[in-house]
């Protein structure tokens, strides 16, 4: 008879669970020594669980900034390629901008249409864009943030290009004498009428303050010809009545001009030694006076319309002519006056200012001399005082229209290519030839900027987490100021149409254009506001790049941290894998060997 040796003999439970145990740790070492990993789960990993997680979520996050920085990286490099060739487009522009450089092809000359080429090239640098993601149009990235160069020059959809919208500010500030909105005529302007009198003179035959009385009569008188007007509700009842019978009166017509100003009356001799008197009993009620200077020893000079911003702005006057006077600019609208009480000596002189619509400014002095006929900047002194003041009122009168066809026009260019790339823009209200004022241009001016525009700073309308607390703000919108203000100085340069017809107008309306443009193409001056940008742009890029390295120290960091929480030896688990083998060879062994032991072998 055989027996077993088991229960609670040799083979007890507790020799069983520890074979058991042993088993289970020769599988976990042999695990471990595959994947290199001290446990499958969190839970196998005990109280550094916690820990394990925290670092990997730390390691998450750094994937994710590195996602955004690679992003941000890609897009301000592509930004800073386009910003730069934009400086390098105002910078190649500035050097061709020399008055020697004169050049022509057709109207304009060759370094004016090249530009027309480099104001291409800076529209598409604006419209760049990675994988459809446009970099300038502020928060609207899906289309191009810039219109096509011809529909920026030309126009389309039944609105008005930079080309129409430059010949109209031209055409507003050369006005229709040819003279920057500058009259020499003798003029009286009326400031008698109340607001509502422009419309019913005698307020329905009420009159009372503001108003003229019904049927009082206006006088005026040239030379020997006097015209009378009567004001009464029957007839001339408002002041456009009003100043449509003095317009249509031929014994004075040719000699005065009459026109509504703001609603009063102006009346002006059309020839600079006209003079006219005013009266009647509605001259009171109108306001108007007689002109109190005598033409024979004064001229005056004064701008069209008040308020108004187109033409020339008289600024200032003086003489050194003994015993002449300058005063002004006075009155509305503003004048300047030069009053001579003796001949001028040689070389004598007079000088006025004038501002320009560019907010430039320039000087006129005529120099008295007795030869003639006078030169260029000269007046010729006559054989008497009137004679001499007549040959000063027409070399002012030369002086101001050249003045007018040069440097006002290269003005007149600038700031018209100003009011289409302005938002709004801007638009001559009116004929050009006599309006006085601008309107909002929005309806009938095509719209050369098709981003998001805001109030915001438009670095704000893209952000993009690059860490913990740390936001890249990179947007930007074409239209901001660097970028619009290089639109509009390549705009009027590149468009701007010479005299060719007469070459030296035509050299002095280049130099002029460019002694204004270069300054504006300047890195200390016009420029500083774009290479901001560039700057701006550029310290983004450095920032995210001084991310990435922190980004990858502290990965290499978390990774370590993690490793020694959640990786094993392999040395130290081999070997412990091979004590525990052979402890389980041994015990495996001895089992085998007890399994066999009978009473007959035990004996």
């Amino acid at each position: 008879m055989s027996s077993t040796i088991n229960g609670t003999g040799l083979f007890t439970h507790s020799y069983a669970r520890a074979l058991t145990q042993m088993r289970s740790q020769f599988d976990n070492l042999s695990l471990q020594l595959a994947t290199g990993q001290k446990s499958q789960t969190y839970g196998g990993l005990g109280s550094d669980r916690g820990m394990a997680l925290h670092l990997k979520g730390k390691l998450a996050a750094l994937g994710t900034y590195a996602t955004n920085i690679q992003q941000v990286g890609l897009r301000t490099n592509m930004m800073s390629a386009s910003l730069t060739t934009m400086t390098d487009i105002a910078q190649d522009t500035r050097g061709d901008m020399t008055p020697t450089n004169w050049l022509l092809a057709g109207s304009k000359t060759i370094a004016q249409n090249s530009t027309l080429s480099r104001l291409d090239t800076m529209i598409e640098s604006l419209n760049v864009n990675v994988a459809g993601v446009y970099l300038f149009g502020g928060r609207e990235v899906s289309t191009p943030p810039v219109a096509k160069m011809d529909e920026i020059l030309n126009g389309a959809l039944g609105r008005d290009g930079l080309k129409t919208v430059m010949a109209e500010r031209t055409a507003a500030d050369l006005g229709t004498g040819g003279r920057g909105r500058l009259t020499f005529n003798v003029e009286a302007v009326g400031a008698g009428l109340g607001a509502a009198a422009e419309n019913d003179l005698t307020n329905a035959g009420a009159g009372g303050a503001g108003f003229v009385t019904d049927g009082n009569t206006l006088d005026i008188t040239v030379g020997g010809t006097t015209a009378t007007f009567t004001i009464d509700d029957g007839g001339i009842n408002t002041l456009d009545d009003l100043v449509n019978a003095i317009n249509a009166d031929a014994s004075i017509n040719g000699d005065v001009t009459a026109s509504n100003v703001n609603g009063q009356l102006r009346i002006v001799a059309d020839a600079g030694d006209v003079t006219f008197t005013t009266g009647g009993p509605a001259a009171a009620e109108l306001g108007i006076a007689s002109p109190v200077y005598d033409p024979d020893t004064t001229i005056r000079l004064a701008e069209d319309a008040a308020p108004s911003p187109f033409g020339f702005k008289l600024v200032g006057a003086e003489t050194n002519i003994a015993g002449a006077t300058a005063t002004g600019p006075a009155g509305t609208p503003p004048a300047l006056e030069f009053t001579l009480t003796a001949q001028p000596a040689s070389g004598d002189s007079v000088r006025f200012a004038l501002e320009l619509p560019d907010g430039s400014f320039e000087e006129i002095e005529l120099t008295a001399t007795t030869t003639s006929p006078a030169g260029p900047g000269q007046f010729v002194i006559g054989a008497a005082l009137d004679e001499t003041v007549d040959n000063l009122r027409s070399s002012m009168d030369a002086a101001v229209q050249t003045e007018a066809k040069t440097s006002l026009a290269a003005a007149s260019a600038i700031t018209g290519s100003r009011n289409f790339f302005g938002e709004p823009p801007l638009r001559v209200d009116g004929p050009p030839g006599t309006a006085a004022a601008l309107v909002d241009g929005t309806a009938t001016t095509f719209d050369w900027y098709r981003g998001e525009s805001g109030t915001d700073s438009a670095r704000q309308t893209q952000n993009a987490r690059i860490d913990a607390t740390l936001n890249a703000s990179y947007g930007a919108r074409a239209n901001e100021d660097g970028v619009r203000e290089l639109m509009e100085s390549l705009g009027a340069f590149a468009v701007m149409e010479l005299n060719v017809s007469d070459e030296e107008i035509g050299k002095a309306q280049y130099t002029a254009l460019t002694d204004r443009l270069r300054p504006a193409l300047s890195s200390d001056t016009g420029l500083s506001t774009l290479e901001s940008l560039v700057v701006e742009i550029t310290n983004v890029s450095v920032s995210v790049n001084e991310a990435k390295e922190r980004h990858t120290q502290s990965e290499a960091v978390l990774e370590t941290m993690l490793a020694n929480i959640e990786g094993v030896s392999k040395e130290e688990v081999a070997a412990s894998l091979l004590a525990l083998q052979t402890n389980l060879q041994a015990s495996y062994q001895v089992t085998a060997m007890a399994s066999q032991l009978t009473l007959v072998n035990f004996l």
